[in-house]
Order: C-alpha cells, then sequence, then structure tokens
C-alpha cells in the first residue's frame, strides 16, 4: 500500500508541473544523481554489516585472541570485533583495521586453531659421506624423535634421505610437536637442532656448505695454479 501511495503521488506531481509547463524529468534525474554517492555508501556499509554476521554466527571463523592469516591482514592477533570492522593487533605492534565486507570475502588461516606444531627441516651433509654413516645418521636422529615425549608419536613422523643438491645430500625430518605454544616450540627445536649436530660429529660426518668445483684443462707446462691461490688467501 505504501509503494501504491508513493506511485500515485509522484504520478499527481509529475501531472501537475507537466500542466504548468515544467518538464519534471530532469529534476528526478538530477535527484538520481545525487543520491549515488549515498547508495553506494549504504552498499558498503550494509556489505559489512553481513560480513560481520557471517564472521562471527554463521562461519564463526575466529574470535577476539585469535592469531590469524588473510591477504588483507598478513598475520596478527584479533583485538576487537564489531558488525562493520574487525582491529587486529601486527606482530609489529601496530593495530589494523579492515572492513568486514573486505575480509569476509578472503581465505583466512585461523592459526590459534592448530592442534600441532610442525618442525620440517632439511640438512645437508657432504659427498664424502658414506652410505654407512648415513645409516647410522637415520638411525641416531629417529631414534631421538621417537624417545622425545615432547613429539607427537600419532600424526605424520618422517626422517629420510630425499636427494641429490649441488653440494649436500639432504636428509629432510618432517614432524609435529604436542604443544602449538611457540616459545616451547622453539626451545624443542634449538634442543633437536644441536642434538642432531651431535650425531653427525659422532658419525664422522660433516654437514654441507655451498661450494664449486673448477676444472681447468690445457694450462701452460710448469703452471701453478696452486701457488696462485695461495698466494690470493694470504692476502
Amino acid at each position: 500500500m505504501k509503494a501504491l501511495k508513493v506511485f500515485v503521488v509522484g504520478s499527481g506531481i509529475v501531472a501537475v508541473l507537466a500542466q504548468w509547463g515544467i518538464n519534471p524529468w530532469p529534476y528526478f534525474a538530477g535527484i538520481g544523481v545525487l543520491s549515488l554517492p549515498f547508495a553506494f555508501a549504504a552498499k558498503d556499509a550494509v556489505s559489512n554489516v553481513f560480513g560481520g554476521i557471517k564472521l562471527l554466527i554463521v562461519d564463526q571463523t575466529f574470535r577476539v585472541g585469535d592469531w590469524i592469516e588473510s591477504p588483507s591482514i598478513g598475520q596478527g592477533i584479533v583485538e576487537v570485533v564489531t558488525l562493520s570492522t574487525v582491529k587486529v593487533r601486527k606482530f609489529s605492534k601496530a593495530v589494523q583495521t579492515i572492513p568486514n565486507g573486505v575480509i569476509a570475502a578472503e581465505p583466512i588461516t585461523n592459526w590459534s586453531r592448530m592442534t600441532n606444531r610442525r618442525i620440517k627441516m632439511d640438512i645437508g651433509l657432504t659427498y664424502g659421506t658414506t652410505s654407512d654413516q648415513f645409516k647410522n645418521i637415520l638411525g641416531d636422529i629417529r631414534d631421538l624423535i621417537a624417545s622425545d615425549h615432547r613429539i607427537d608419536h600419532e600424526v605424520t613422523q618422517m626422517v629420510h634421505l630425499v636427494g641429490f643438491k649441488q653440494s649436500s645430500i639432504d636428509i629432510n625430518l618432517y614432524y609435529f610437536t604436542k604443544t602449538t605454544d611457540w616459545e616451547e616450540w622453539r626451545s624443542t627445536v634449538e634442543d633437536h637442532i644441536l642434538s642432531f649436530v651431535k650425531i653427525i660429529e659422532k658419525a664422522g660426518a660433516s654437514m654441507a656448505f655451498p661450494t664449486q668445483s673448477i676444472h681447468v684443462e690445457g694450462l701452460p707446462e710448469g703452471f701453478n695454479v696452486t701457488g696462485i691461490v695461495e698466494k690470493n688467501v694470504s692476502r
């Protein structure tokens, strides 16, 4: 009924103006143009409100205190959530405010909902390492991880030789701690790295570093390459 009343009143105004010889349509067009900014503003406001409802009620993507990551935010801790915006404390300690309509349309990773924390690293050993040394090192590393109560032995746990690199033969380690606490995880990683170094030293092997071998052919007779290298090194 309200729409019908508006239509009748509007039609009456148009008819009266026409009787007076006034063309009303340019005025209506002007009103339409002026209303565009308000329409766009209302669209953004509605988008933010519905985005907030989607994040907080429908999907329950995160809550205050969660560590999240998204393209528009990067990473940070959620501090304030309203129906229009989300405020995130970045790890740089700055605060970033994001409209809900923006973040609701993005992929969001909620790191606070991890069940475990992953340890993933490569150990490169020199090409002079023998097969027996590799077997001993792999066995000792596997035993170390298997005996550590801080490691979750119910999830994926792998220690394998994975490939030949330019300067090394690599062992890949992939396993998870029970804790998700960052400091506890870092402490475990530190302990394991120190233990891995001891295992490698015990086996008589060495960790690799980038090197290059230069093969020279056709040098003049009596040309002393070693002397030139030693002279340059001494400088």
